[in-house]
């Protein structure tokens, strides 16, 4: 592994024109200071910037080239763990090689009074040291020269804990640990100028220690102790992109625990913490170290695999599967998982498509009675999860985020008054922005086939009469199922066909259309699961404006009716009948002028 490092370093230098720098540098030192190799020190600031390599790779690293450097016989570097212990995690000799078991001891006399003064300690013949000649781990050590410093950041405490939460980093410690290097050969005697040299290079040293921790706090999920989601997403991007230019294999382990939310509901979230933590220690045991395990989220984790077919991660896999099996958790608790594999070049091309072929296989897995392996296979490529959060929540706080506000603002759409109308607009904008689309549109079924309501171009400009794909629309109509593939325009660019269909109550309404050209990054696989949740609310708001639409017709229909009604001759007849009011009023009339004659008689 330190190998790797170093030609590392060597290309490094080499890039940066060989080493030019080293002999500028070298009128700091005495002539007479034989060990003056700009070339390692440059090594160590370049560790500076070395965000990818693991942190025990740094450490081992740094080590190695301070044993180098002061000439010493053994070096270790030991640093405080999250119970505030100091952890040996670096033992090396001179031949950069980590130290057996019998030889990983110091002299912890020398690291304790360092770390009790906060100062570095230097010396230079601890046979002739009385003070501390006599103890016991340098008398058995046969140590003659030593040395040790602290491992401390200068100033931390002017740096506000309100800022390091605002990053999510937790707080580093003020002291992270210590260097120690010793020498047992006699000729080897450490130096006054040797300590100032020391000092130096912890400094260096120290601050690559921090630039690795941070690192690993940012690119590592805290509870399973894995690579986080989005760390994830950065090593299959890269993984599959050297995997094609190399034609090397590369491969997937999706894996979901069985019935984790029970462990939850029924012994609490703490004990399913506790879960989390058992699989990233069956993980990690149980796969290489160059092996990549990573959460994935909530209770699904992935493994990628560089150099390996398919064939080979079946294994690994039921390996994997039995350890879960003979392992209990804390809390005598037993859990078991699913594993989905996929690789390329057999099942994908790219690293969505990888991660959608393993998630298929995943849930074919889980659907057969789950606690087996199961590889992807072209039978399973219409398998989806009927999730309906899919695609909404991830790992990624900002996409989440992004998704969130785009649902709330289709919730205000939809209870404005021209709801359903607008937000079949809203829903096709916004993914033309999301995939950087060319154009899109939105179809809608009738009686003749399907028609082009709106579309829009990658300025949000509505266009007339686009060019669809058909064959993919029809398609796509007919399975009630989304579909990206590539395809080609007449003039030879190379695009990304995406159909999605709008589905209400298993009936394909209409679908939303969009092209997009590959040589800008075309449309993501990991984008559909969202835009088919967009989609099912449009297809039921198309749906419900449909439902009202035909009841307005039918009632109208039934109207018109009515007005057209003829009329029947009882009813003519009736109508030219005089009022019978009217005639009771002329005949008391009538009898009102008789009785007044008879008066007048």
């Amino acid at each position: 592994m330190g190998d790797d490092v170093f030609d590392f370093l060597k290309d490094l230098r080499s890039a940066s024109g060989g080493g030019s720098s080293s002999e500028a540098m070298k009128s700091y030192f005495p002539p007479d200071c034989t060990r003056c190799q700009w070339p390692s020190f440059y090594d160590i600031t370049s560790l500076l910037n070395a965000g990818t390599l693991e942190i025990q790779v740094v450490l081992e690293a740094l080590t190695d080239i301070t044993i180098k450097l002061t000439g010493a016989t053994r070096g270790f570097l030991l640093l405080v763990d999250e119970n505030n212990q100091l952890e040996a995690r670096v033992a090396r000799d001179t031949d950069q090689k980590t130290l057996g078991e019998e030889e990983f001891r110091f002299s912890n006399s020398i690291v304790q009074e360092a770390l009790r003064t906060r100062k570095a300690q230097h010396y230079s013949n601890l046979i002739s040291d009385g003070g501390i000649s006599e103890t016991e781990s340098i008398v058995d050590l046969e140590i003659f020269s030593a040395m040790c410093i602290p491992l401390a950041i200068r100033g931390g405490d002017m740096i506000p804990g309100v800022e390091r939460r605002k990053y999510f980093f937790q707080p580093l410690p003020n002291t992270l640990g210590v260097l120690y290097v010793d020498s047992k050969d006699v000729a080897r005697q450490f130096k006054p100028e040797d300590l100032t040299f020391f000092e130096a290079l912890s400094n260096i040293i120290t601050t690559a220690v921090v630039n690795a921790k941070l690192y690993q706090q940012a690119t590592t999920d805290p509870l399973s102790r894995l690579y986080s989601r989005g760390q994830f997403e950065f090593l299959i991007t890269e993984g599959v992109r050297k995997a094609k230019e190399t034609s090397r294999p590369f491969s997937l382990i999706m894996l979901d625990l069985d019935h984790f939310k029970d462990v939850n509901d029924e012994h609490g979230h703490r004990a399913g913490d506790e879960v989390i933590r058992t699989v990233g220690d069956i993980l990690k045991q149980n796969v290489r170290a160059l092996d990549l395990c990573c959460r994935y989220g909530g209770e699904e984790f992935a493994i990628l695999f560089a150099d390996t077919d398919v064939e080979g991660v079946e294994t690994i896999a039921q390996k994997l599967a039995e350890a879960f099996r003979e392992t209990t958790c804390p809390g005598d608790l037993r859990v078991t998982a699913s594993f989905g594999i996929a690789g390329i070049p057999d099942h994908a091309d790219t690293a969505d498509g990888l991660v959608a072929a393993a998630d298929q296989a995943l849930y074919r897995a889980k659907a057969d009675g789950r606690d087996r392996v199961c590889v992807w296979s072209p039978e399973l490529a219409s398998e989806r999860r009927q999730d309906a959060l899919a695609g909404i929540f991830s790992a990624n706080f900002s996409n989440a985020y992004q998704n969130i506000a785009l649902l709330i603002e289709f919730v205000n759409v939809l209870n404005s008054p021209e709801g359903a109308k607008d937000l079949s607009s809203l829903a096709l904008r916004k993914m033309i922005e999301a995939t950087e689309a060319e154009w899109g549109a939105l179809l809608l079924t009738g009686a003749g086939g399907y028609e082009v309501k709106v579309a829009y171009d990658r300025r949000m400009n509505k266009i007339k009469d686009p060019e669809i794909n058909k064959v993919v629309v029809d398609e796509v109509l007919k399975a009630r199922k989304s579909t990206l593939i590539p395809g080609q325009t007449p003039d030879g660019r190379q695009i990304s066909l995406c159909a999605i269909p709008l589905v209400a109550d298993g009936e394909a309404i209409g679908a939303i259309y969009l092209e997009a050209e590959t040589a800008i990054g075309g449309i993501q696989q990991g984008l559909l699961p969202f835009f088919e949740t967009l989609a099912r609310q449009v297809a039921l708001s198309q749906r419900a404006v449909r439902e009202k639409t035909g009841k307005l017709k039918a009632k109208k229909k039934a109207g018109s009716k009515g007005a057209a009604k003829p009329k029947t001759k009882a009813a003519a007849k009736t109508k030219a009948r005089p009022k019978p009011k009217a005639k009771k009023a002329t005949r008391k009339k009538a009898s009102a002028k008789s009785k007044g004659r008879s008066k007048k008689k």
